[in-house]
């Protein structure tokens, strides 16, 4: 009897006998050691069910040597799975340490790339600001060759100039006489009907022992080269006439009058005083009054064009500058009202009119 000797000589120390069967190298087990339970296995008596009948203590033992060989068989098929897991394992862990290391030498040579990126562009710019202080110093350095080149010049004229300049004081009494004629009288004027009355001013002033330029040019004393220049880019002719008539209208006390049959001046009044808001405005509208008043109120340039031969009466204030005081402040009156005067109002009147006829008031 296995049993009885069993109990005596193995299962005497129970608690190191559970320990060894705890403790059982299942993992390794050898083939041999299966073989050899396989007679017991087949034993119609090993089941546990039979067993039980025998001994309730001998039950754990069955199971757990069924329980044995079963697991050597799932693990015969399963360990090499295992190993070539471990394996995989293995070489997953090597792959992920490989792209730890290579992930840190990307992230080194993108920060190395950031770097020599950022120096670029800080040359980038310092190379700009370089190239426009260098064609800024040129561009200085071409206006001061050409002031030099051009004070040597301008040293002779400065020179000639004073040499002249009492000459010129000399004669400035009688230039000044001609100017005040040409802008008090002259302005109605044909161009040769000017010339011929300055050619006889000349004459008298001569007579008369007042020095002054042999030849009077209007434009070379009343105008400034620069100025006329301007005008002429806004649209005024070229002519003389059309420039004397430009000087008269700009000095003058009285507002101008042009005989403007061609729309010239009409033109270069309007680009004139564009930037200053111009209104123009027409007698036949029938507001043009009160936008005027408004006009002349907040000091605005007006152009009061197509006029005819007769002047709306109830522009003679207008016209004569008839401008009074009124509680400190400068007035003027229009038909039944009484306005405020801004003294940069500014009025230019022109017909289409070839040849008007207009009252001496009004010319």
């Amino acid at each position: 009897d296995y049993w009885e000797t069993a109990k005596k000589k193995v299962m005497a120390d129970t608690g190191n006998f559970l320990d060894r069967l705890q403790g059982y190298d299942k993992e390794n087990m050898k083939e041999t050691v299966v073989e050899k339970l396989q007679p017991y296995l087949k034993d119609k008596n090993f089941p546990p069910d039979v067993v039980k009948a025998v001994s309730q203590a001998l039950v754990g033992l069955c199971q757990w040597v069924i329980a044995i060989e079963k697991f050597y068989r799932v693990n015969k098929v399963v360990k090499p799975k295992k190993a070539k897991l471990a394996e995989a394992d293995a070489e997953f862990q090597a792959a992920m340490a490989d792209l730890s290391i290579s992930q840190a030498q990307l992230k080194e040579v993108d920060d190395r790339l950031a770097l020599l990126q950022k120096t670029l562009d800080e040359s980038k710019t310092k190379k700009a600001a370089l190239e426009e202080e260098f064609s800024l110093t040129e561009t200085k350095l071409t206006r001061a060759t050409k002031l030099m080149a051009g004070l040597g010049g301008e040293k002779s004229r400065y020179t000639e100039a004073s040499a002249n300049l009492g000459e010129i004081y000399s004669k400035i009494l009688g230039d000044v006489v001609m100017s005040a004629g040409m802008i008090a009288y002259l302005g109605p004027f044909t161009y040769k009907f000017r010339a011929a009355l300055t050619s006889n001013w000349l004459a008298l002033c001569k007579k008369s022992g007042i020095p002054g330029s042999k030849e009077y040019i209007s434009a070379s004393f009343l105008g400034d080269a620069v100025k006329i220049q301007e005008w002429q880019l806004l649209g005024l002719p070229s002519d003389d006439f059309s420039v004397e008539n430009a000087l008269v209208s700009t000095m003058a006390r009285r507002w101008p009058l042009f005989i403007d049959p061609q729309g010239q001046a009409n033109n270069w009044i309007k680009n004139l005083e564009r930037a200053n808001k111009l209104t123009t405005l027409r007698p036949t509208e029938g507001d043009y009054l009160k936008s005027l008043s408004n006009c002349i109120r907040y000091g605005m340039p007006v152009l009061l064009e197509n006029v005819g031969e007769e002047m709306d009466p109830v522009l003679d204030p207008v016209l004569t500058k008839s401008v009074f005081k009124e509680s400190g402040m400068l007035s003027m009156t229009i038909g039944d009202s009484t306005i405020e005067y801004n003294e940069t109002f500014r009025l230019y009147i022109t017909t289409k009119l070839p040849r008007p006829h207009y009252t001496p008031e009004t010319s």
